[in-house]
């Protein structure tokens, strides 16, 4: 009985600094190829032109990004959750850099330009649009469907549901009308949006004022805390916040240390708020989730 052909895996940018720890090459997926990575704190690199397209989700860290060539670079601030689209038959040209002890993952899902073209052509004609390209965009589908897209890549799920799936991502945004509401217009320049970033990693366990941070960009109260969300599409307080709360998932999987040393660590000196910010932010108690993640 003769077997199946082995589907080749969807060809892949080289030059990217991080290390992949999960790819689905060896899966028999076809049209769709998803990799896990680990990210270095500090990159710069040039990918060169592929004919497919890439779906970037950061899943853990935060950095600031820069791409594109000279005047043109643009820059933002990325974290779990945001994600980054590279246009097929586009050199890539990007750094980042954070000084952040958090470890920095990615999940990339790339897009063969055989499903793009399938799937472009299945559109109606006045739906026909280019690919998409932008450096940020926090979208729940984007998010939820790559996450979904790692799972099925660590678990070795059939082809039939990763190329679903990816033929549905690509079809939405190919669709999207709105697809540059998460890219970033005025703000701040990457270097100051680095150093803000940066003192807040510097501060994690300590108090810090709306001032501090302002200072440090050399802006005005007002006017830093407009660029910061222009910048992040959030405040600089409540950033502040999920670095906070991504220190303590940390922190917590470390059974030595008792949640109060947890909270102290992560800029809570009473433990009762901290518990109340981690229940919001996560969903559960630390105590909970320690028990489920350690």
């Amino acid at each position: 009985m003769s077997q199946p052909p082995v589907a080749e895996p969807v060809p892949v940018a080289t030059g990217l600094p991080s290390r992949v720890v999960v790819d689905s090459a060896g899966l028999g997926w076809s049209g769709a190829r998803v990799r896990e990575v680990v990210d270095p704190p500090i990159a710069e690199f040039v990918l060169p032109p592929v004919d497919s397209l890439t779906v970037v989700l950061i899943t853990a860290g935060s950095y600031v990004v820069e791409s594109g060539p000279g005047p043109r670079r643009r820059h933002a601030l990325v974290s779990p959750g945001t994600s980054a689209v590279n246009a097929a038959q586009r050199e890539v040209r990007a750094r980042w850099r954070s000084d952040s002890r958090s470890p920095f993952r990615s999940v990339h899902l790339t897009i063969a330009a055989s499903v793009l073209a399938e799937t472009r052509d299945a559109l109606p004609r006045h739906a026909r649009r280019p690919d998409p390209d932008y450096l940020r965009r926090a979208d729940p589908f984007v998010r939820e469907a790559v996450l979904e897209l790692g799972r099925a890549t660590r678990l070795g799920l059939p082809a039939l549901h990763a190329e679903a799936l990816a033929q549905s991502v690509a079809s939405y945004l190919l669709l999207d009308e709105n697809r540059d509401r998460g890219a970033v217009r005025g703000g701040l320049g990457a270097r100051a949006l680095g150093t803000v970033v940066d003192l807040m990693h510097e501060r994690i366990a300590e108090p810090i004022t709306l001032a501090e941070l302002a200072a440090a960009a050399h802006l005005s109260h007002h006017h830093f805390l407009r660029q910061f969300s222009a910048s992040t599409r959030t405040t600089p307080m409540r950033y502040l916040t999920s670095l906070r709360m991504q220190r303590a998932q940390e922190l917590l999987r470390d059974d030595t240390l008792t949640v109060q040393a947890v909270a102290a660590r992560c800029g809570y000196p009473n433990p009762a708020h901290f518990t109340s910010v981690f229940r919001r932010v996560h969903g559960v108690t630390p105590s909970t989730f320690r028990g489920v993640n350690v």
